[in-house]
C-alpha cells in the first residue's frame, strides 16, 4: 500500500507588527509610500517586502494567497506603539549601550549629529549609530566600522525601539541646547544692563540673535518623527 501523504501549507516569516519590524524595512515602505504607483501596486510591494519575496513573486501567487497576504499588512495603517528604553541591545553579533547623556557625548559625536539630525527621517539608522557604540569601544575609533553599525540597525532593531530611542535623543539634545542658549542670553542681557556702554548695544542684539536661535532648535527638532 502507499502512503498518500497530505502536502504541507507553505509557511513564511511574515512581518505582521510594528514590533517585528526592522528599521531597513522601515524606510523601505516609506520610499513605497512615497512613490507615485497606484496604491494596488503599493500595497503589492509592502506585502512582498514584508513577506520576503520578489513583486514578481507575489504576482504569480494565486489571488487568493496574495491578498492573504497583503490583508497581513494591515498594521502598517495603526499607529506605531511607544516603549522603554533598555540599557543595553544586542543586534546581531553586538551588544550596545546608548549614549544617555548630552554631557558624555564627544565632540565627534556632536559634528555628526548637528550634521545628521535634519534630516533624521531619511537617516534615522545613521542617526542612531552616532549614540550607538559597540561595547568596549569609543565612538569613531579603528577598532569598529561605524557602516557595521547602521547595518546593525538596519536589519536588527526594531522600528518601535528605533523611534523610542530617536525620541530620547533629540528631546534630550533640545532640552541641552536650550538650557545653554539661556544661559548665553541671561549673559548678554546682563551685559546689556551694566556692561560698558560701548557693548551695551552689541550685547542687547546679541541676546536677540540667541532668542532666534532658540525658536528655530524648537521649530526643527521640536517634532519628531512621523508615527504614522
Amino acid at each position: 500500500m502507499f502512503k498518500i501523504f497530505k502536502k504541507k501549507k507553505q509557511t513564511t516569516n511574515f512581518i505582521d507588527s510594528w514590533s517585528k519590524l526592522p528599521v531597513g524595512k522601515f524606510l523601505e515602505i516609506n520610499k513605497i509610500s512615497k512613490s507615485k504607483e497606484d496604491e494596488d501596486t503599493k500595497a503589492l510591494r509592502c506585502a512582498a517586502l514584508l513577506s520576503g519575496k520578489t513583486l514578481r513573486e507575489l504576482e504569480e501567487l494565486p489571488i487568493a494567497d496574495a491578498m492573504e497576504l497583503v490583508s497581513k499588512t494591515a498594521f502598517l495603517y495603526t499607529p506605531i506603539p511607544t516603549t522603554e528604553l533598555k540599557k543595553n541591545y544586542n543586534l546581531g553579533d553586538r551588544k550596545y549601550k546608548p549614549l544617555r547623556k548630552m554631557e558624555e557625548m564627544s565632540a565627534a559625536q556632536f559634528i555628526d549629529f548637528q550634521s545628521v539630525a535634519p534630516n533624521i527621517n531619511e537617516m534615522l539608522p545613521e542617526f542612531l549609530a552616532i549614540f550607538f557604540v559597540p561595547e568596549g569601544h569609543k565612538y569613531g575609533d579603528r577598532e569598529y566600522e561605524i557602516q557595521d553599525v547602521i547595518n546593525d540597525i538596519k536589519e536588527h532593531l526594531s522600528v518601535v525601539e528605533a523611534l523610542a530611542l530617536s525620541d530620547f535623543f533629540v528631546a534630550v539634545y533640545r532640552r541641552y541646547v536650550k538650557r545653554t542658549l539661556l544661559y548665553s542670553e541671561a549673559e548678554m542681557k546682563m551685559l546689556s544692563w551694566i556692561g560698558p556702554k560701548e557693548t551695551r548695544e552689541t550685547a542687547k542684539k546679541a541676546e536677540q540673535a540667541l532668542k532666534q536661535v532658540r525658536a528655530l532648535i524648537n521649530s526643527m527638532y521640536g517634532s519628531q518623527l512621523s508615527r504614522r
